[in-house]
């Protein structure tokens, strides 16, 4: 997967979704305007959720304590952090547990 691309089309269709917005603006009220505009926001979420799709692909967590999601960042792939909330994701540490018959602990 080409992830320069990727951004570039991406990019271009937030441009795009931004420009309409601006020409909805300019529409007299009325219904046109309205579902232009609903269009418009189907649009935003729809492509909300191809970005937080891409980003699982490419293996990053994705914050679920708000809408859009965040797509959390990691400089080590073990701690996610996400930059809208500030929600963390740390790596869990093993449960041990002891051998029954020897007390040993195991991991």
């Amino acid at each position: 997967m080409d992830i320069e691309a990727l951004k570039q089309g991406l990019s271009a269709i937030a441009a795009i979704l931004g420009m309409l917005k601006q020409a909805k603006d300019l529409l007299p009220d009325g219904k046109n305007k309205e579902e232009i505009a609903d269009q418009v926001e189907k649009a935003e979420r729809q492509m909300q959720t191809a970005e937080i799709q891409i980003a699982k692909i490419l293996g990053h967590e994705i914050c679920t304590n708000h809408w859009p999601s965040g797509i959390m960042l990691s400089a080590d792939k073990k701690h996610w952090k996400c930059p809208m909330c500030g929600n963390e994701i740390k790596p869990q540490k093993p449960q041990s547990t002891k051998h029954p018959a020897s007390g040993i602990e195991i991991l």
